[in-house]
């Protein structure tokens, strides 16, 4: 079955939402509402209270332009620290776009764990570095050109 998408011109299939919440909300609601589903929010209580939004993808998918600028936007008007894993589980290898500082880091299994347990320090994050992306069209060509 395919609808036509309220805020967007074209149809889309059933499975476009990832939840029943967001196909309502798109096809019954205002049409200047920007419904997305976002992955993973960790608050550290026990650290300095910090939170930090990570958007996953797989190494070969590409993100929505909506998701892109929701990140973004909190990144700008909050204190909320936002970034794009792109993987694959396990994640031996996986590449973080950081919003605040426009900059992709790839990570081993063990860095990944050691940033979202908020254990990594900012010199290790340095180390990390490997590209500063200020055009959000380069950050998918930059991963898919340098998979391993």
């Amino acid at each position: 079955m395919t609808t036509k998408h309220p805020q967007l011109n074209f149809k889309i299939g059933s499975n476009y939402y990832s939840s029943e919440l967001n196909r309502f909300i798109a096809e019954k609601c205002r049409t200047d509402i920007v419904v997305n589903d976002i992955d993973l929010i960790i608050r550290y209580y026990k650290d300095d209270g910090r939170m930090r939004i990570i958007e996953c993808k797989h190494l070969n998918e590409k993100f929505s332009i909506g998701q892109f600028l929701i990140l973004e936007e909190i990144q700008k008007k909050t204190d909320i620290s936002t970034f794009i894993l792109f993987g694959n589980y396990p994640f031996q290898f996986s590449y973080l776009y950081a919003f605040l500082t426009k900059s992709i880091y790839a990570f081993s299994s063990e860095q990944l764990i050691s940033f979202v347990n908020n254990k990594m320090k900012v010199q290790e994050l340095e180390t990390c570095l490997v590209a500063k992306i200020n055009d959000r069209n380069n950050i998918y060509k930059y991963i898919k050109t340098h998979q391993k």
